[in-house]
């Protein structure tokens, strides 16, 4: 199983990603940019468990609505 980046929610291969350590765990992401999101606000990332980031919710809602009314 791949590990999940914390901020976009993509499934990322760890070998040669970027990655950090916070309180005992290892967080790897999918490109510099997301990493420098979550060093930037860690606790926004790591308290709350989620499958999608509130900023994909909200870009996809406009779409959700014209899909499905």
């Amino acid at each position: 199983m791949c590990p999940i980046d914390p901020v976009c929610g993509n499934e990322v291969e760890a070998a040669g990603r970027p990655s950090c350590e916070r309180a005992g765990r290892v967080f790897v992401f999918c490109c510099e940019d997301c990493r420098r999101r979550f060093l930037a606000e860690p606790g926004r990332w790591t308290h709350a468990p989620r499958c999608v980031p509130d900023e994909a919710i909200r870009e996809t809602e406009a779409l959700i609505h014209r899909w499905f009314g």
